[in-house]
């Protein structure tokens, strides 16, 4: 466990009787019951707070009006933390245009990535070998270097628009997006514990698991604001669906700034260490605790790190009743998060052939509900987690045990090409996905 992390590993006396407590839930994939909500939200003392994974700002509202009458909180940021930030990742989505984040791929551009597609695969070598020198890109390679830095130092994020994925075969596409994604990020992660570089974001359907089983991954419900894991996220758009489905990003720092200026006291229960994630990789209901919020002061960048659905519990993905509970002022917290998030977001209507590059802990992401159509409109994403070497911001101490796990351990990697996963994968959420 990284220093800074404080790690809990219960008795087997207290493993028992949370075994016993998850046996008395609903059955763990199907829908729970809500208890009747009164017009004000109010947890007894040590209750979990009234908070679900699909945020209601009309709890949200009900909350914030009884904290301030009933709560003292603080008036100022935490010690060691900025009033506020100013850098070119700070930025309002209604201020933002196309033009300046998509990247149109050129007709000599796309011959060049065509070429190296063919020059890899005379190399006879493995995926895992796919780099700049065995994806030779000498014309577009000072367009994804400046990517690589408007991604890292710019707004945090990036299009390149223009392939056809119709025009490859699956196989061929994989290899191409990760010889164009290694000059964005040198560095490729294991996405969970199978070790998969991959993960393909579609809805499998009913035929594979009922839609109150499948993870979001693969299902079509939105999603609420979030950070994944590790530094940067790549997407590559092989289908659209026939209609929703839009990628919403915001920045973390106007998110920040806002908080900060207007309810600072939440700013303090943010940063402080007490949330609790389930050690989804054990069978033992231990957890850690370590902050959602964190501030680095050498860069003066401030950035967030959390899935909501692994704090407050899913329908799919329950929450294990042996973590702490949360509180009234970490629900109040997680909410104003996404209420803001979502007053400054930008909206991307992603195309066909989209590669879009984010960094994950300056940019909240989340997802519009879609609708599939027939073979050919049917919304189908690989995401890959990547890192660059020189470029990746400082890991907190709080996050370094993950990073390992998806950076730094010696594994096998597995690129997996097939889209359509199991029934036990999809509605797994422990080697469905880290986050």
């Amino acid at each position: 466990m990284a220093p800074g992390i404080v790690d809990y590993r219960p008795s087997l006396n207290e493993q028992f009787a949370a075994r016993e407590a998850e046996d008395k839930l609903a059955p763990l994939y199907q829908p729970q019951k809500k208890a009747a909500v009164d017009n004000v939200v109010h947890s007894p003392p040590g209750a979990q707070a009234d908070i679900d994974w699909i945020p209601s700002f009309e709890k949200y509202q009900q909350r914030v009006t009884r904290r301030l009458k009933e709560a003292t909180l603080e008036k100022q940021v935490p010690e060691g933390f900025p009033a506020s930030v100013n850098y070119q990742m700070c930025w309002e989505g209604v201020n933002m245009t196309p033009s300046e984040y998509v990247y149109i791929l050129s007709d000599v551009e796309i011959d060049e990535i065509e070429h190296a597609l063919q020059h890899f695969k005379g190399l006879g070598l493995t995926k895992d070998e796919i780099s700049q020198t065995t994806f030779p890109l000498p014309g577009l390679r000072a367009r994804l270097l400046q990517t690589a830095q408007e991604v890292h130092q710019g707004r945090g994020f990036a299009v390149l628009r223009g392939l056809d994925p119709s025009k490859y075969s699956l196989a061929d596409n994989v290899i191409l997006y990760a010889g164009i994604a290694s000059y964005i990020g040198n560095k490729r992660g294991l996405q969970d514990r199978s070790g998969n570089v991959l993960v393909h974001i579609k809805d499998v359907g009913a035929a594979v698991a009922p839609d109150d089983q499948r993870q979001s991954p693969y299902a079509n419900n939105a999603q609420p604001f979030h950070n994944d894991l590790g530094d940067i996220i790549a997407m590559y758009v092989m289908d659209r669906p026939l209609s929703g489905g839009g990628s919403k990003i915001a920045s973390t720092a106007r998110v920040y700034n806002e908080i900060a200026a207007t309810r600072p006291d939440l700013i303090h229960v943010l940063a402080k260490g007490d949330w609790a994630f389930d050690n989804r990789h054990e069978d033992d209901f231990s957890y850690h605790k370590r902050p959602i919020l964190f501030y680095d002061e050498k860069g003066n960048n401030v950035f967030f790190c959390f899935s909501r659905r692994q704090l407050t519990g899913s329908t799919v993905s329950p929450r294990p009743p042996a973590l702490p509970k949360l509180s009234e002022s970490q629900a109040e917290a997680l909410d104003a998060v996404h209420f803001t998030a979502a007053k400054y977001a930008l909206t991307i209507n992603l195309e066909k052939g989209d590669l879009q590059f984010v960094n994950n802990l300056g940019v909240f992401h989340s997802r519009e509900a879609f609708t599939d159509g027939e073979e050919n409109k049917r919304r189908h994403i690989i995401r890959m987690w990547l890192r660059n070497k020189e470029l990746a911001w400082p890991t907190p101490e709080g996050l370094t045990e993950v990073w390992r796990e998806i950076y730094g351990r010696d594994r096998n990697s597995v690129w997996y090409l097939n889209p359509v996963h199991t029934k036990a994968h999809v509605i797994n959420r422990k080697i469905s996905c880290y986050g």
